[in-house]
């Protein structure tokens, strides 16, 4: 007789396990970064921001003191003169009138989910600064990168990809590739930042875990998403125009909190079911509001596509979700049949309190 073949439920157990378990995981960036430019001629100046794949960075410059393969907000601190120092000598800008200078104070930030560091600052051009020569070389040491670039020069927009064989743009040379009023955004880069974020987003990733695990019914589970989608999108709108913001020192505990809050209820069972709908839709606003930290200062160089780069990045973030529920929906359920599927879930669960408490006390008394 052949041997009975192996049950995939401990292999389901374990991965789940880990979903529960995970850390502040980082994804490992390959090859692309965005550059939004906005040009002022009558002014002579031109803000620039540039979101860079801050492992790429780290290890490139290294600045990894951690060992951990990303970047922290102590590491960028640390390694600002450097970093600073090598973003300034792979860029370069300057018209018919000479080269662009460092104008102001630049800023970096890196992301909630660590993944990017955003560089922004402000450049000084002598007149006459029209055509704009624009010249990227950052991290193309690591590989063959592409940096795409959207600007705006006046009212007039560009898009332009930039890469080792064509590194330099003239903008304002040319006919511009859109006419005034109709400004064009990289749809592909928002809607896949928005997947990014929950599907690289450990405490995302993690509330809607527990969201799966006490579903009793697919129809019952889609109530929930809703929930949590209406009040995530609702937040994430209000805080990327600005008319509503919470700082993250309020917003990161907050998420944190609700995983805890979620997984307690995971573990009351039916006492907590009457109040799970409201409840998540509740924190779906907390954790649009964790989404708009990664969005904000790409918004506020898109210049008259907000609500499109909004859009694309909130279904972006919606198709995560739905991966999510598409993979793991159907492998829970295999836990159903086995005899020790409940006890599995209150592990499942369990481990994803724990996982909370780790990330409210982090983000409470980290620094």
């Amino acid at each position: 007789m052949l041997p009975r073949p192996t049950s995939t439920a401990p292999l389901l157990l374990s991965l789940c396990a880990a979903l529960a378990a995970t850390g502040p995981a980082r994804a490992h960036q390959t090859g692309d970064s965005s550059v939004e430019l906005s040009a002022r001629p009558t002014e002579g100046e031109v803000d620039l921001l540039h979101r860079v794949p801050a492992r790429d960075l780290a290890e490139l410059l290294r600045l990894d003191r951690s060992g951990e393969g990303a970047l922290d907000p102590e590491e960028v601190a640390a390694g600002r003169g450097k970093i600073l120092q090598y973003l300034r000598q792979t860029t370069r800008l300057g018209g018919p009138g000479g080269g662009c200078l460092p104008a102001r104070a630049p800023t970096l930030t890196l992301s909630p989910d660590l993944r990017h560091l955003f560089w922004i600052e402000t450049y000084a051009c002598p007149a006459p600064m029209i055509p704009l020569q624009i010249e990227l070389r950052a991290l193309f040491e690591t590989g063959p990168y592409r940096h795409r670039l959207r600007a705006q020069v006046g009212e007039l927009i560009e898009v332009a990809s930039l890469s080792q064989a064509q590194p330099s743009h003239r903008l304002g040379a040319a006919p511009p590739t859109e006419a005034p009023g109709t400004p064009q955004i990289d749809r592909l880069s928002f809607f896949l930042d928005g997947g990014a974020h929950i599907l690289f987003g450990p405490d995302h990733l993690l509330f809607l875990l527990c969201l799966l695990l006490v579903a009793p019914r697919l129809s019952s589970l889609l109530w929930l998403v809703t929930a949590f989608t209406l009040g995530h999108s609702l937040s994430l709108a209000a805080a990327a125009f600005d008319l509503l913001a919470l700082p993250p020192s309020v917003v990161e505990p907050l998420i944190a909190l609700s995983v805890i809050w979620l997984a307690v209820d995971n573990l009351r069972g039916a006492k907590g079911a009457r109040h799970r709908p409201l409840l998540t839709g509740l924190f779906g606003l907390i954790h649009g509001f964790g989404f708009a930290y990664g969005l904000k200062a790409q918004l506020d160089l898109a210049a008259g596509a907000q609500a499109q780069a909004l859009l694309l990045f909130n279904l972006g973030v919606e198709a995560g979700q739905l991966g999510v529920v598409a993979l793991c929906w159907p492998l829970l359920r295999a836990l159903d049949p086995r005899p020790w599927g409940p006890r599995a879930r209150q592990l499942l669960s369990a481990l994803a309190l724990a996982a909370g408490l780790f990330w409210l006390v982090q983000r409470l008394f980290a620094g």
